[in-house]
């Protein structure tokens, strides 16, 4: 995607031109928004996986676990 000096490509995307994809059977829910540089070509904006509820306080016990 060519891209002028003048242009970013925030004001070349429109609300219309994004994509979300969601992976909901893997572990973490992965996500991931889109949108499109040609009729053939995605480009990744964001990438995240979502945690569950209990990750934080699992790894808060399994540091106390080895500090201890």
């Amino acid at each position: 995607m060519m891209v002028k000096p003048s242009c970013t490509l925030e004001d070349s995307i429109s609300e219309d031109d994004l994509y979300e994809l969601r992976m909901t059977k893997s572990e973490h829910n992965p996500r991931f928004i889109l949108t499109t540089a040609t009729p053939q070509c995605f480009v990744v904006l964001h990438a995240f996986m979502k945690k569950y509820d209990g990750a934080i306080r699992e790894k808060e016990k399994f540091a106390k676990r080895i500090n201890s």
